[in-house]
């Protein structure tokens, strides 16, 4: 098989190569079967590719031939790519046992295969178990290590939101696609994508994507209607709705060709766009099409759909509609048993308040009395970002980029370097800001309370002593302590009204966070 052909290619002289034998009466071929199931399984067509392995297997079988290990790999690589789990781990097994039946040595992507399904089961520190295993096994064996296993170990601090340690087994993985002069995997392009959305660069993810998009083009491959909507979803983030839509749009056509259906993801991503652009009728017929198709395809309610439309109608200025899609939304959440979103309930009081032109100067109000205030006119910096680097590293970097995207002036202790000691140019720093925002994520004031050196609490003392506007961002599960268990120079920080951080709506929660900062 000529290697220019390209994998449809390929499969389409296999059909013919198929029906050939099959009209001249000859057997099935195990051999054609395999190769057939494996073209299959990279055009993502699983559920032929796993038809097209089993019958492989069953003719070895009718043939008085042992199983090929590496066609049970690919049954389980089929059924895990098809969520089937269970099937999918009995498969890897089998695979296990015949390699050593037959004195083979075990294929190191047996462990990955292992990995995948201990991630999906939420047993993480397993899962990293299995993958140093794959490498074990690869030096074993003298091959080189696969950028495969250092890409799943970036996916799972990825699910971890541990996003630099994420980005550095990335890196590696990279490395070893070029010492290997081997194209680096999609799949962890794609999660470079990704992860580079979530500490706000923008920029850097739309490059990624377009190297993505440049190897599809490379492979005569049509665009994935995702990798479009990703894209899409990237230039929404970054306050560009019309160039959003229009991808958008993009994906919708090319869901339609690809899958002869559409995709509610697109269509709740044009509603978004149009409602930033104004065309308020326009985004609530892309929601009510959304619905339906949700309805259709016989999958939950998303909460989330109903809440977005929600603050379309508010902004539009239709309150009392807004206020049913929010309620619809909590029942949802209600009936899915999903934990309630804390920004929908403070978004539900922000609305119905008797004054909400007040909600800012209230949230000014909170603030405890200064002991020395440096004049505005000699502030240096809009906002200083006050965290702690686990877990909320990530966070911050998202943060900085949105309010650098607004104009303001931003300081973050990037390098880490003051932990464990007050330097002088952090205290300039918050003296100097007008504004701080504080990322409360669980835990975020144990240390405050025993430890008089600790950082953030030097930094929460500075600021309350000099008046600094301060913003408490509430993480997902963080609790308030009592004041009383709290140091006496940062107590008063309990008493501010803060806000809390969501990820599903983060444009609307930036947008209550400028008001806020600019109130």
């Amino acid at each position: 098989m000529e290697n220019s052909l390209t994998p449809v290619q390929q499969l389409e002289q296999l059909l013919s190569e198929e029906q050939r034998l099959e009209a001249a009466g000859q057997p099935a071929d195990p051999e054609l079967l395999d190769r057939k199931s494996d073209l299959l399984f990279k055009l993502m067509r699983y559920d032929e590719a796993l038809s097209a392995a089993q019958q492989a297997i069953e003719i070895l079988k009718q043939q008085g031939k042992p199983e090929d290990p590496r066609i049970l790999m690919r049954i389980g690589g089929c059924l895990i790519s098809l969520h089937n789990y269970a099937e999918g781990q009995q498969q890897v097994e089998l695979a296990r046992r015949a390699f050593l039946d037959q004195c083979m040595p075990v294929d190191p992507k047996l462990e990955l295969m292992l990995a995948t399904i201990q991630r999906h089961l939420i047993s993480y520190d397993d899962a990293l178990a299995s993958l140093d295993r794959a490498d074990e096994l690869c030096m074993a064996q003298g091959k080189p290590l696969s950028q495969g296993v250092s890409g799943f170990r970036a996916q799972l601090y990825s699910d971890r939101l541990q996003v630099d340690k994420a980005l550095h087994w990335l890196d590696r993985a990279e490395k070893l696609a070029i010492e290997q002069d081997e194209q680096p995997l999609m799949a962890l392009m794609n999660l470079r994508a990704y992860l580079l959305v979530q500490i706000g660069r923008y920029e850097d993810a739309l490059a990624v994507l377009d190297r993505v998009e440049e190897i599809f083009d490379e492979m005569q491959r049509p665009l994935p209607a995702a990798l479009v909507g990703n894209r899409g979803a990237i230039l929404l983030k970054m306050g560009r709705p019309q160039q959003s839509l229009e991808l958008f749009q993009e994906a919708m056509r090319l869901h339609r060709e690809q899958s002869g259906q559409l995709a509610s993801s697109a269509m709740i991503g044009m509603a978004d766009a149009l409602g930033r652009l104004g065309r308020i009728e326009e985004s609530l017929h892309y929601y009510e099409l959304a619905e339906e198709t949700i309805r259709e395809g016989g999958a939950e309610e998303e909460w989330m759909l109903y809440f977005g439309r929600a603050i379309c109608l508010q902004g539009a200025g239709r309150l009392d509609e807004a206020l049913k899609e929010v309620y619809r939304a909590i029942e949802i959440c209600t009936k899915q048993g999903i934990q309630q979103p804390p920004f929908i309930m403070e978004t539900l009081r922000d609305w119905m308040s008797p004054s909400p032109d007040r909600l800012v100067a209230d949230q000014i109000a909170s603030q405890p009395e200064a002991v020395s205030v440096i004049p505005d006119n000699e502030k240096k910096y809009d906002v200083f970002i006050c965290y702690r680097r686990e877990p909320a590293l990530a966070n911050a970097m998202l943060l900085q980029a949105h309010m650098e995207i607004r104009g303001k002036t931003v300081f973050r202790d990037q390098d880490g370097l003051h932990k464990g000691h007050f330097a002088e140019d952090l205290k300039e720093a918050i003296r100097y800001s007008r504004h701080m925002l504080v990322l409360l994520t669980p835990d975020f004031l144990e240390r405050c309370g025993s430890d008089p050196e600790d950082v953030v609490r030097q930094e929460l003392a500075t600021a309350l002593h000099h008046g600094v506007h301060i913003i408490p961002v509430m993480m997902d599960g963080f609790s308030w302590p009592k004041p009383e268990d709290l140091p006496e120079d940062i107590r008063g920080l309990c008493q501010v009204n803060g806000m809390s951080f969501t990820t599903e709506f983060f444009n609307a929660f930036i947008d209550k966070l400028v008001s806020w900062i600019e109130g």
